[in-house]
């Protein structure tokens, strides 16, 4: 892992014409640093550069010191996150996403909206809506809710999949599934302009191939859906099922 500090300073080459330096928090890596301001602003003589505080003598020093406190938590918060849930190598890239925010947004509420999308526009079966709603129901439960495109890596896919091995007890071909869902949706996002983020470049999704004279149910849905393409259904049921 890579090593890094986080400081806070006050950057007194950016003085304003009233004569106060903007107060910021400091993470360095590699010797190379990268800043994010706290929001204020204070006169030089009212900063304390051994406690890294405001003086009592500001009038708002109380609130000041504690917005200090707390980018600082957050800072560190996000580092440890992006080095041992992730698995990413911490570098400046992955810095400046912290100190800057993750400009790609919330893939969950994304795949929400655009699961929502297909449902009312019709383009799936209704069979195939429901297992999509159950694999974005496994996948909001893994990821806690919320997670930005940018924080779905390899490792954090392979983890996933385990996990719905493991924990859940699906099959190989069923955790195929769901993350082949996951893809589409990568897909749709960046089509649309949402995201350039794309963990499945380097992901091979594995289908396990089984000799065995009944259908999966990708493949009776995929037939369904052709079937209902072409107002064949009924027909196309009977040979899904017998």
């Amino acid at each position: 892992m890579a090593n890094y500090s986080i400081n806070v300073v006050l950057r007194t080459e950016k003085l304003d014409n009233q004569g106060r330096a903007p107060i910021y928090v400091r993470i360095s890596i590699n010797r190379k640093h990268t800043y994010k301001s706290i929001g204020f602003k204070v006169a030089p003589e009212y900063w304390n550069a051994t406690t890294k505080e405001v003086t009592k003598k500001v009038p708002n020093h109380v609130l000041i010191n504690s917005v200090i406190r707390k980018v600082q938590i957050e800072a560190q918060t996000k580092l440890l996150e992006q080095q041992m849930i992730t698995g990413e190598e911490l570098n400046q890239t992955a810095v400046k996403r912290i100190t800057q925010g993750d400009t790609d947004g919330d893939l969950i509420k994304y795949m929400e909206a655009w699961l929502n999308h297909i449902e009312q526009n019709k383009t799936r079966a209704p069979e195939t809506i429901r297992h999509m709603k159950g694999d974005l129901k496994k996948w909001k439960y893994y990821t806690g809710g919320s997670i930005h495109f940018s924080r779905v890596t390899v490792k954090y896919l392979e983890e996933f999949k385990s996990w719905l091995m493991n924990n859940m007890g699906l099959a190989n071909n069923t955790a195929w599934r769901v993350l082949k869902f996951i893809r589409t949706a990568f897909n749709a996002a960046i089509k649309e302009g949402v995201t350039k983020h794309y963990p499945f470049k380097h992901y091979n999704l594995v289908y396990e191939e089984k000799l065995k004279g009944w259908l999966e149910r990708e493949e009776v849905e995929a037939i369904w859906e052709a079937a209902q393409r072409e107002n064949m259904a009924p027909s196309y049921k009977l040979v899904a099922y017998n």
